[in-house]
């Protein structure tokens, strides 16, 4: 890189705030990474270089200050990996630069540069972890000179900042703009694999939330529980049977359930909404959900698989149950009951 190298100390107070950000951290070859700079009193007299251009997907000025919007590609993405690149942007400014990073172990590493106390000779960058980015950063250091640029720590988002003095809490605004910069990167990311990671998404959470209300509607309405609860609590049409101490203390074991078999009753999951459900405990606070998927899982009839059809996932089933009742399925039974998600009520007609 050529870069025209910078004369001047970096400033004691950080001139600019980075940060990174990631969606499906856990998966890194589907990870999505983006990093930001917030150059806090860069005006227009400063604009932006060639390199920073390349750099970036998008750049705007705001509140007399620079905002530059970064996308990372590539695999192996992760949130070091971000804070690194989001240095290495910090690093391209056109003067002195005290960077502000909440991230300890990228600090320590800059600084490292910086100060050319790093021993590269054991361990290369082809053996360190982001070394790919951290040899472009230190050509860069090279370039503008070592003297003019220095990493400081920052806390990481402090919710709290009523009892911070005017410094901790200049520090604590900016580096929480670099952070809202950093995820705001996402919106330039590329349309396909921004679309894919956003049905994966919305895929992995709904198929939680349905696994969740299903498992609890089975675990409550089984045949084996209520059998099973009958011998331990009295039934009352009114539903008023009182629960003791001792009844709830009983070891209540759950049997497994059979296969369905059509035509067979008796080799058939069944369900019942009598008081004897409701007699050992009352129903979640999302009532009405839970008998708008009663009333889906009734109609529903379970046989084993066969060689010619695999059956339906818990993704479509959740995907059908959402379409035809209009019901959005919430995240905690034990909350208060959601709002209708967008989805309209549809007429039962699908086959599957």
């Amino acid at each position: 890189i050529q870069m025209t190298p910078i004369q001047g100390a970096p400033p004691d107070t950080p001139n600019v705030f980075t940060d990174g950000s990631v969606i499906r951290g856990n998966d890194q070859l589907t990870a999505l990474g983006t990093f930001g700079a917030w150059h806090v009193k860069r005006t227009a007299h400063t604009p932006i270089t060639l390199h920073e251009r390349y750099v970036t997907e998008h750049h705007q000025t705001t509140n007399g200050g620079l905002e530059l919007y970064g996308c990372l590609y590539g695999e192996a993405i992760s949130s070091g990996r971000t804070e690194v690149a989001g240095a290495l942007l910090a690093a391209l400014a056109p003067f002195p630069t005290n960077v502000a990073i909440d991230n300890q172990s990228t600090v320590t590493t800059a600084n490292a540069i910086h100060d050319q106390t790093i021993d590269l000779h054991r361990w290369p960058w082809a053996l360190r972890k982001n070394g790919d980015i951290w040899a472009a950063y230190q050509n860069i250091v090279q370039h503008r000179g070592h003297n003019s640029i220095r990493a400081t720590k920052v806390k990481a988002h402090q919710d709290d900042k009523s009892k911070l003095n005017d410094a901790q809490l200049f520090l604590a605004v900016e580096n929480d703009h670099a952070d809202i910069i950093a995820k705001d990167s996402r919106r330039f990311h590329r349309e396909l694999l921004k679309q894919y990671l956003s049905v994966t998404d919305f895929r992995m959470q709904h198929y939680k939330r349905l696994v969740t209300a299903i498992q609890m509607l089975l675990i409550r309405t089984s045949n084996a529980t209520i059998i099973n609860y009958r011998a331990h609590c009295r039934l009352d049409p009114a539903d008023t049977a009182p629960i003791t101490a001792a009844v709830r203390q009983r070891p209540r074991p759950l049997k497994p359930l059979s296969y369905a078999e059509p035509g067979n009753s008796q080799a058939t999951f069944q369900l019942t909404t009598t008081n004897e459900i409701n007699c050992h405990r009352k129903w979640h606070t999302n009532a009405d959900f839970l008998q708008e998927l009663y009333a889906f899982w009734d109609n529903m009839t379970f046989t084993p698989s066969t060689n010619d059809k695999s059956g339906i996932t818990w993704l479509e089933t959740l995907i059908w149950f959402e379409l035809t009742t209009g019901n959005r399925t919430p995240a905690n039974l034990m909350r208060e009951p959601t709002t209708p998600g967008p989805l309209a009520p549809l007429p039962h007609t699908a086959d599957l």
